[in-house]
This record gives structure tokens, sequence and C-alpha cells, in this order.
């Protein structure tokens, strides 16, 4: 990481402006080769500017080893995009990988953070109930769910603890290929064992629930009552959130976002629902969806301590954190206690079967074996 030229000392700036100076004078931002930073981003007063650039560096640095120690050890590190880090919203590590600032990525299941905001505005207008069941939430398909489905609550889909079929675990189903993902999900409830909270396939049920209850299609609902919200625009390059062949977003994988989008995200629920001051999430609903609200199972492949609703909880070096993990390695990561907010980006080819990305146990390894340690003194 290298200063751009003409960036001043800061000592005698006040703090505001020592915010700026730093952002704006790139010393918060570490470029691996072949990327660009866009400047400009915006920072609160709160945390210890005066040693972010130390933090930045040990954070660079560390990256820098665990990339080197990757190529020893067979991983391959290629697809890695960006990775950022944010503590009380300033960014204290911001790098991309042959892509730009503005490049949007499939986050993959880390679409679920969406759905689950998604869900709990919905719950705040008053169109859905955690205790309603999907009988009553796709009345169109209740005739011809099982006494399982029908029973299933809106909860149960939210912690993935409603005996989901092991087919819902792995590469990409079957179902894919047909013409109604929604009844094919539908029949798998109750065929199988309680998932332990890994049946991300089954996300996709709450796209069909949203359409329903909203009357607006989940993009839609998402841009007027999230994104926009955030200054989440959409992406240049193109559609972001493919649709099923009935036209419901694609609920666990498929949305495109700016990595600053989905640490946007990250600080919405740090911030427990508000984000420059404006009350986006119910505090409550942030309080509960990241809380534990099931055990996680043996057969978790991620490291996971329990769920909350489809938000993993985890142990960042003995801190209390919640994150939800892409199959391909994308990792949004939140540890309230040191204001910590990770994002890390990897692009796959998804025309090729074996490119499986980066295992997102790798990738989320790096807040706890990099970024946690780097930012713990700053708060």
């Amino acid at each position: 990481m290298t200063d751009r030229p003409g960036t001043q000392p800061h000592g005698g700036l006040r703090r505001r402006d020592a915010v700026r100076a730093l952002v704006a004078g790139g010393l918060v931002a570490g470029a691996l080769p072949g990327c660009t930073v866009r400047d400009g981003w915006p920072a609160p007063e709160s945390a210890d500017l005066l040693r972010v650039e130390d933090v930045s560096d040990t954070i660079g640095r560390g990256l820098d080893e665990q990339r080197a120690l990757g190529r020893e050890i067979g991983v391959d590190w290629s697809g890695l995009r960006a990775v950022l880090a944010l503590v009380d919203g300033v960014p204290v590590v911001e790098r991309y990988q042959d892509c730009t600032a503005e490049d949007a990525h499939d986050v993959q299941a880390a679409t679920a953070a969406v759905m689950c905001a998604l869900v709990g505005i919905a719950i705040a207008e008053g169109r859905l109930s955690l205790d309603d069941t999907l009988a009553s939430l796709l009345p169109e398909r209740a005739r011809t769910m099982s006494p399982a489905a029908a029973a299933t609550t809106l909860r149960q889909l939210l912690t993935m603890d409603a005996s989901f079929d092991e087919r819902l675990v792995g590469p990409r189903p079957r179902f894919e290929q047909g013409r109604d993902w929604i009844a094919e999900l539908l029949s798998w409830i109750g065929a199988g064992r309680p998932s332990g909270g890994y049946a991300g396939y089954a996300v996709h049920l709450l796209s069909a629930v949203l359409d329903a209850a909203t009357g607006l299609p989940v993009p839609e609902y998402a841009r007027t009552r999230l994104f926009d919200p955030l200054g989440i625009g959409p992406s240049p390059a193109g559609p972001s959130w493919p649709l099923d062949p009935e036209g419901h977003a694609i609920g666990y994988r498929g949305l495109r976002l700016r990595p600053r989008d989905l640490a946007a995200i990250g600080r919405l629920h740090l911030d427990r629902g508000l984000f420059r001051g404006r009350r986006v999430l119910p505090a409550a609903w942030v309080r509960e969806a990241t809380g534990d609200q099931l055990e996680a199972g043996p057969r978790q492949p991620w490291p996971t301590v329990g769920h909350g609703y489809l938000w993993r909880i985890r142990s960042v070096r003995g801190e209390r954190g919640y994150a939800v993990l892409g199959t391909a390695g994308q990792v949004l990561e939140v540890v309230p206690a040191l204001g910590l907010v990770v994002v890390v980006a990897v692009e796959q080819d998804p025309t090729d079967a074996t490119d499986l990305g980066i295992h997102p146990s790798v990738t989320a390894a790096l807040a706890e074996s990099v970024i946690a340690p780097a930012v713990a003194g700053l708060r």
C-alpha cells in the first residue's frame, strides 16, 4: 500500500477533516494489482482516525500473507475481487483486484441478507407475521401442498428448520431446469430431517411469499424499501437480480451488488436498522434476526455456532458476530463489539462447473485471522 502524491499530514486538522483527508488521500484503501479505488466514501467521526493508516497497512500485509500461504497449500485466489473492512463506518481497508469499486458481483447466498431484511420490513408494515403458514401465505398453492409444507411457518423458513429434503444441499439442483421452482421446493418440505439451518435453496420460497404479501415483485419492493434508502443504485452491468421461469426473483443467488452496497447492508444491521440517521429496519427485527434462534447442527460445513433468521451466528476471536456466507466465498460479516463490517467478493465462471470459487471457510477466516486482530484496538 502506498500513499498518493499530495497527501498532507493530518495531525493539525479537525477530526472531520482528518476523516476526509484519510479517505480522499487513499490512506484507507490498499490496491492489489489491476485495481482502482473510488474516492469519497463518507465516514463518521467515531473511529480512532490517527491509527487507521497503520491498521490498513497491517491488514494489507496480512491479506498478502494469506494469499501467499494459499498458493502454497493449493488455494486458488484468482477469483478474489474485493476485500472491505469498516469500523464504525470508516473503511480501514478496501482492496480490489481486476475490477473497480463500481463493479457489481453475484453475492450468491449472501442474497439471504437482503431477503431477511425485506421480510422484516414487510412484517413491520403488517403484511406478514412470523406465525403465518405457507398455506395462508401461498393460498393458490395450498391444495397441492403436503400437510408438512402447509403447516410450515414463516419463522421456520427463516431458521431453515422445516425438515427440508437433503437435495437442498450441494451444487445447483435439478429444479432449476424446470418451470415451477416453487412447487418443487414445496414438495421437498417434510421429506427429510430438520436441516439445522442449512437449506439455502429454500430461501427462494420467501421470494414467492414476498411477492404475494406485498403485491410487488421483490426487486421493486427491495428498491423502494431497502436499496434506495441505502443509496444502492442499479448495477451498470445490466439487470441485477435474475428471475425464475415464473418471474420470482431468485432468493438464494444471482443478486449482483457492489461490495460497498453489501457493506451498507452490514452497516444497517450494525447500527440496529438505522442508516445515516434514517430508520430503515425496526431495531427489534435486527435484534431478533441476528439473535440466537437455532443451535447449529453437527453437519454444518462452515464455521457456525448458531442461526438467526438466515444469518449464521459465529465467533470471531471470542466476539460474537453474524454472517451470510456465499457458496463461492462471498462474505458479509458483522462483529458488533468491534464495530466491524467485513465484505469479501469472489467471482466465479457460471459456465464452468469446475469453478467453485474459494471455499467460504477460507474467506470467512480472513475476518478472524487478519482483520479482527488489526482493528481490535480502534474502539
